[in-house]
């Protein structure tokens, strides 16, 4: 797994026989703190958490994203539920969650699966990729690469560039030069 942010302490952890990651804080909290998290998953059970926010215990959960019978959930212990497209199995895909403070929005690759509006309130700053325990909790039941958090809601142009950037360099026809992403925009490599 790649790191989360530069500087952040993270522990790794056996839950029920399941990995997860828990990274203290990270996630902005307060109401309607814009954020966005997106991951290179593959997953390889029917229902899995894949990552969120964490209080103690860890069933207080605010803000977490699983897949679930086939579907994607982005639910939320305040009150907010929503499920939509068809999650993708035994494939790696790029599930981005994206919050501007008002509208939480899912990505897999590049197509908008939900779109939702919501006021969130975040009291636990933890952010948790991977087995929460409980139904669902299977996180250790897939695969992660390049997980990233944003204190900001990014752009689809941006997601797009996440894409392109998975093996994290591309040639820039245009300048002639090699370039790699810096998780926030390409930037030139010279000799």
């Amino acid at each position: 797994v790649a790191p989360l942010n530069t500087g952040i302490n993270s522990t790794i952890e056996d839950q029920n026989n399941a990995l997860r990651i828990r990274a203290p804080g990270v996630f902005p909290t307060g109401v309607n703190q814009p954020f966005s998290i997106s991951a290179w998953i593959y997953l390889r059970a029917t229902c899995n958490a894949i990552f969120g926010n964490a209080g103690t215990p860890i069933a207080s959960t605010e803000f977490l994203l699983k897949a679930e019978n086939g579907a994607y959930r982005v639910t939320g212990w305040g009150g907010f539920r929503d499920s939509g497209g068809s999650a993708k199995y035994n494939e790696w895909a790029l599930v981005t969650v994206t919050y501007d403070g008002t509208t939480i929005k899912l990505y897999e690759n590049e197509a908008l699966r939900i779109d939702h509006p919501q006021s969130l309130t975040i009291t636990y700053d933890e952010f948790t990729v991977g087995s929460l325990g409980g139904a669902c909790g299977g996180g250790g039941r897939m695969a992660y690469d390049d997980v990233r958090f944003y204190n900001r809601a990014i752009s689809e142009d941006e997601i797009a560039e996440l894409i392109v950037s998975r093996d994290g360099i591309r040639y820039n026809s245009n300048h002639n030069v090699p370039e790699y992403f810096d998780s926030n925009r390409w930037v030139a490599m010279t000799p």
